[in-house]
């Protein structure tokens, strides 16, 4: 896995003119040289040159922030608050709870106190890419889905999962009550998987030992679809994950996260990117 740094150093070369890339590139020692010349081209999906390291902020789930604003005192969070959009701000200063007013800071103030609250999530020395830094990868479309869009692509991945372990339940009774706590959408992408036939991942949802309650089927289910999604990105750059886990609320993100880590290669892995893959194809 290539370093942040390689992968920005690529980047900027690779908009430059040829001559002036060889002339660049007789600076870097020659172990550098070499891992930057190797690197594959980073994604277009999102070019904005205004894609810095502040904007990361802005799209960052409110919730990672509260741990980081509790910190602080009273009038430091008002300060925190008035140079996150408003919709992030009164969310958070409900939850604190602190009081939410306009504060006139200056453009070198505001970019101050974005860079702490990014500080606070990555460190100081940072190492995530922003998102026009990615490498290319067909997952880097979940970027572009709202927090419900992805947890309703969550929900939807463990139908891969239901739709194997569905056929060992012959009780009609039991499969009509999991079919009638399922939305028209699930109900809809689990007809198309129980077509396939695919073969399951090793660790099974746990219907056998479902107690017929409708939260608790929906609990189940987005657990195994968050751990599908895990696998998927888990053979992804970090700084992917890092973006997709910052979308979703600290709870279900940090769960995301550690799930990330725990592959890395193999056919499970490959399975579960080919199955985000048609999932983002999929009208979510």
């Amino acid at each position: 896995m290539h370093s942040a740094v390689d992968i920005i150093i690529s980047s900027f070369l690779n908009r430059q003119p040829a001559e002036k890339q060889d002339r660049l590139l007789r600076f870097l020692p020659d172990s550098k040289r070499e891992k930057v010349q190797q690197l594959i081209p980073v994604s277009r999906a999102a070019e904005s040159e205004d894609d810095t390291y502040e904007k990361m902020v802005e799209r960052v789930h409110w919730s990672w922030f509260l741990p980081t604003l509790k910190s602080y005192s009273l009038p430091e969070q008002s300060m925190f608050l008035a140079v996150l959009n408003i919709q992030a701000a009164q969310a958070l200063a409900a939850e604190i709870p602190c009081k939410f007013g306009k504060t006139e800071i200056t453009a070198l103030g505001r970019s101050y106190l974005k860079q702490v609250l990014l500080d606070s999530l990555v460190g100081p020395h940072g190492g995530i890419l922003p998102i026009n830094f990615l490498p290319a990868s067909p997952l880097n479309k979940i970027l572009n889905l709202s927090k419900s869009q992805i947890i309703n692509l969550i929900d939807l991945a463990a139908m891969h999962d239901l739709a194997v372990e569905i056929r060992q339940i012959v009780e009609t009774k039991i499969l009509k009550k999991i079919y009638s706590f399922l939305t028209e959408e699930q109900r809809r992408f689990l007809k198309l998987m129980a077509a396939k036939h695919e073969v399951g991942l090793p660790s099974k949802i746990g219907l056998d030992r479902w107690d017929g309650n409708e939260d608790t089927l929906r609990h189940l289910l987005h657990k195994k679809g968050l751990a599908r999604l895990g696998i998927a990105l888990s053979g992804q750059n970090p700084s992917l994950s890092w973006h997709v886990c910052h979308l979703l609320d600290i709870g279900r993100g940090s769960a995301l996260f550690k799930l990330c880590e725990r592959e890395g290669s193999g056919p499970a892995v490959e399975t579960s990117v080919r199955q985000i893959e048609e999932l983002l194809e999929f009208e979510l």
